[in-house]
């Protein structure tokens, strides 16, 4: 894994786009050509030019009244230039209290929206010497995975990829991820589009013992599956834990249970993630 090296800042950003991609997952792309304002007030480099696979920041719809609560979100793409992108899915909710993912779901171009980020103490581990990765996804878990892609495929890397989804209408990324890997697996859990099963099953056909490592992303039970299989591959996964800290890990409401030695000690998502080694992890 590697560790952070930039500050988290806070920039209220504008809106490029913001539309509907698979049944409800929306991707909105926000402008960053700013200087970020720093927590400790100084000065930083703008977000999409230090975000890096593994980052989440944190996201806030400029309009609402506080005390609502940021959403902390992967970093789906960047253009190193001004703009970043996200992928998030819209979580139920009554009519009279929406969700702050519904509330993203119905900005528009040129609203504004607060973040705080690039947030994370760990992040995936990108390695010239490394040759041969799998990349396996879960829903909208396959958003900071592509990210990953992309930058093993600028190092002409031999990338597979597995993405899994409930049915073919939430399917994401499909096109550009066939494009970047050299090999594509697709499943859905109905069998409406590829593989029929869960992307674990999918997985566990394919000779994995032959990957350099392997980096995975998606819910608490697709990591259970995945550790079952004990693979010996080195193996780095993707924890989504929600807080209230702005990732500063003060709130301590992301802990996490992981074996250090013949210990069980609990470390913050936040701040110690939110990449983690599967073998260390204590799924309960």
């Amino acid at each position: 894994m590697t560790g952070r090296k930039w500050k988290t800042g806070r920039e209220v950003c504008n809106i490029l786009s913001n539309y509907k991609i698979g049944e409800k997952i929306y991707q909105m792309k926000v402008e960053t050509n700013r200087k970020i304002s720093n927590l400790d007030e100084t000065a930083s480099e703008c977000l999409s030019k230090i975000v890096d696979p593994g980052n989440y920041i944190w996201v806030r719809p400029d309009n609402q009244p506080r005390p609502m609560l940021a959403r902390p979100m992967s970093v789906h793409s960047t253009n190193r230039k001004n703009a970043i992108s996200i992928i998030y899915k819209i979580k139920a909710a009554g009519s009279t209290n929406p969700t702050g993912t519904q509330l993203l779901s119905h900005m528009k171009t040129g609203d504004n929206i607060e973040i705080v980020g690039p947030s994370g103490g760990n992040l995936f581990t990108i390695d010239n010497n490394i040759n041969k990765i799998a990349l396996i996804g879960g829903g909208v878990g396959v958003s900071p995975l592509s990210f990953l892609a992309e930058e093993y495929h600028k190092l002409n890397k031999d990338i597979h990829i597995f993405a899994g989804f409930a049915n073919k209408k939430e399917i994401i990324c499909e096109r550009k991820l066939e494009k970047i890997s050299d090999y594509f697996n697709l499943a859905t859990t109905d069998g409406s589009k590829g593989y029929h099963g869960n992307i674990i099953d999918a997985f566990a056909e394919s000779t994995y013992d032959d990957f350099n490592m392997i980096f995975a992303c998606g819910p608490k039970k697709m990591y259970q599956a995945l550790k079952k299989l004990n693979i010996k591959t080195p193996t780095e996964v993707s924890v989504e834990k929600r807080g209230a800290c702005y990732g500063t890990g003060c709130c301590h409401g992301c802990g996490l249970s992981v074996k250090e030695g013949n210990k069980k000690v609990y470390k913050r998502v936040c701040t110690d993630g939110p990449i983690f080694n599967l073998k260390d992890m204590i799924l309960e």
